[in-house]
């Protein structure tokens, strides 16, 4: 369900667009005994204009260096670290040149680096955007016996014309594709489907087996996903990774940002990893609190993403639960009994059913104040709107039409009933199930709470439903859909709380 990206990886590709401004982009880097970690380290603030390249060199010694840093940056940034002043040279000039993989990332926003390097070593950071960036950078330099730790090894970096390419290392063809937009609402679903953030296929195309490792983060936002595979000659394998996020960080996202996917493939070369690709890119992501209605495929297709709406549909929150409290005084019989009546003839059970669902329409109007607030549902690409949960809309005494749906369907299914969010063009609205067989349901405008009857909100709903039925049940889901949020608890769309 979500959007295709795939990225044929045959090589490395960068381009370095920039130029390097001597008189005021080169800057040494002291060394700090003092300072041992980056939350003391001194951060450093610059801009870093397009198209230019900015670069520090290290203090004058004849040991390795044992460097740590960390940079951020409110536009894509790429940095290289290179052992010796010769590769920075062939750097600038698109000639092959060596750097540190384990130090260098392309297209990044933040970054910690560490590790150990020659005291030659020049750290470059180059902005191939069309906007200046604005970088902060700390940096701790721990000076370190020559023979204590050995330097990181480097690899070599290829260019040509316009872009640069790796010098082919082990027989490998790599297919990797990854996925956006990321609506953090459904990642609790995702994850337990195990739903891939990113899909590696693997060609072995040589001789011998091939042991790969495979990485992939959200920097900053996720721990690592990370799958060790051999793949044997002929073979091809694909391999899914579902990134572990770090569920306190992804709450205080409350705006449409940007995740750094990062991800690395490496082989193992004699009990060696050696990195055959190292890639970040930037995937659109979304906050908890949105409702991503439509994605798109590799093939531009648009695909709806109505179901997941029942991740907003929480029946086990205490505030559903309170409100079914209240709610039981405004029924006849003072309980709320979900499918219990013995009967079977159909006017019986509505008639039962729809006392149920009146009980927490009347304490919607006159226990919480309930009004609607006007906010049309969006669709196309990538088309988002705002969902409050439940407990938030009981809160605020009001909600728009989805927010409505939301909150009856989620008292509905607390009461062991089945409810169905129907949606339409621009409108969504309510809808149950009468005797729990799935013959027979009825609808609610559930907008009408804070101005009419239960009565007459109910007809409308009924009548807003046999208006539409044709188009809710033909082949075209851009005419409408019928949510059953029972189907989707058996499928695993789960609620978010």
């Amino acid at each position: 369900m979500k959007k295709w990206i795939t990225i044929l990886l045959l090589s490395l590709v960068v381009t370095l667009s920039g130029c390097v401004n001597e008189e005021t982009n080169k800057e040494e880097l002291q060394n700090h005994e003092d300072v041992l970690s980056l939350d003391n380290a001194k951060l450093e603030k610059f801009v870093v204009r397009s198209g230019d390249i900015t670069f520090y060199t290290l203090s004058d010694t004849s040991k390795n260096q044992h460097i740590k840093f960390q940079i951020e940056s409110d536009k894509p940034i790429t940095i290289f670290v290179v052992p010796s002043k010769n590769e920075f040279d062939a750097l600038q000039n698109g000639k092959e040149f060596y750097y540190f993989p384990e130090l260098s990332r392309q297209d990044i926003l933040s970054f910690t680096g560490d590790g150990v390097i020659p005291p030659t070593s020049y750290i470059v950071i180059i902005n191939n955007g069309e906007e200046d960036a604005q970088v902060s950078f700390k940096f701790v330099s721990i000076d370190t016996d020559e023979n204590a730790l050995n330097p990181i090894k480097s690899s070599p970096l290829q260019f040509n014309e316009k872009t640069q390419k790796n010098v082919e290392v082990a027989n490998l063809e790599v297919l990797t594709t990854y996925y956006e937009p990321y609506p953090l609402a459904f990642y609790n679903v995702f994850y337990e489907l195990g739903e891939p953030d990113i899909t590696f296929e693997i060609t072995n195309n040589g001789d011998e087996p091939i042991t790969v490792r495979l990485t992939s983060e959200y920097q900053g936002y996720s721990n690592k996903a990370i799958t060790t595979e051999t793949i044997m000659p002929g073979e091809t394998k694909e391999i899914n990774q579902t990134i572990p996020l770090i569920k306190d960080k992804i709450k205080q996202i409350k705006t449409k940002t940007k995740f750094s996917l990062h991800y690395k493939i490496e082989y193992d070369d004699n009990g060696e990893w050696k990195t055959y690709d190292e890639q970040t890119v930037m995937i659109d992501v979304y906050p908890m609190d949105t409702m991503v209605w439509a994605i798109k495929d590799d093939e531009g297709n648009e695909i709806p993403m109505y179901e997941y709406v029942a991740v907003f549909v929480t029946p086990k929150d205490n505030a559903i639960m309170e409100l079914l409290g209240i709610a039981k005084e405004y029924h006849p019989e003072r309980t709320l009994a979900g499918y219990q009546y013995q009967g079977n003839d159909l006017e019986g059970w509505r008639e039962y059913t729809n006392l149920q669902i009146k009980a927490i329409y009347d304490a919607l109007k006159y226990e919480y104040g309930m009004s609607y607030v006007n906010t049309p549902i969006a669709y196309g690409k990538d088309a988002v709107q705002k969902v409050k949960l439940p407990r938030e809309t009981l809160a605020t005494g009001s909600g728009n039409c989805i927010d409505g749906a939301v909150l009856f369907a989620s008292a509905i299914e607390a009461l062991g009933m089945h409810p169905y969010i129907v949606i339409v063009p621009g409108h969504a609205f309510v809808a149950w199930d009468i005797d729990g067989t799935g013959r027979y349901i009825e609808a609610l405008e559930t907008t009408m709470v804070g101005s009419a009857d239960f009565e007459d909100a109910l007809n409308y709903g009924n009548m807003e439903l046999e208006e539409y039925w044709d188009a809710l049940t033909d082949d075209d889901p851009w005419n409408g859909q019928i949510i059953d949020i029972k189907e989707c608890r058996e499928l695993g769309i789960l609620p978010m709380e």
